[in-house]
């Protein structure tokens, strides 16, 4: 749905613009943050948010090289290719954008009152973490049905504490 027409895309006639893109991925983008917030880890032992994050970004077909283990056992990082594997000569040298968000929680209780979703563990992302990780998750996926013109590649890191 376009928010200004109030009309919908056909994406069997022409690709989708970045726009249509994040609109379409928005409910997903949502979804992904309720369950991150709902299910925080302190750093470095974010483990069954790597796991989250992996199998989403397995299910992209453009997203490979998925390292986890990174950074103290839990980072993760992923290349993510252009929407035209053709366009993906390796002889080629092109930019790549390095994205990268946080995982961690921090060990406060939630007290929001938000059942829903809230976190029952003792901690809480109370710094975005979780909005982070999940606009990232759903950059790869609006990143490979689009892709800048200049910029064919791009890396995602997802790691676990705040730089020192």
């Amino acid at each position: 749905m376009d928010f200004k027409s109030g009309s919908t895309f056909d994406s069997s006639t022409t690709p989708p613009t970045i726009s249509q893109s994040v609109i379409s991925e928005f409910s997903t983008l949502v979804k992904h943050r309720r369950h991150l917030h709902k299910h925080p880890e302190l750093a470095y032992k974010e483990f069954e948010t790597a796991k989250f994050i992996v199998s989403y970004l397995e299910t992209l077909p453009n997203v490979t090289d998925v390292s986890t283990g990174i950074g103290g056992q839990t980072g993760v990082v992923a290349y993510i290719h252009p929407a035209s594997r053709a366009e993906d000569d390796p002889t080629t040298h092109v930019p790549v954008v390095a994205l990268r968000a946080d995982m961690d929680a921090l060990p406060i209780r939630e007290t929001s009152g938000q059942h829903d979703f809230a976190s029952e563990n003792g901690n809480m992302h109370a710094c975005g973490h979780d909005l982070h990780v999940s606009a990232l998750m759903s950059t790869a996926k609006v990143r490979h049905v689009r892709h800048a013109r200049h910029v064919r590649h791009a890396q995602q890191t997802l790691q676990p504490p705040n730089p020192l």
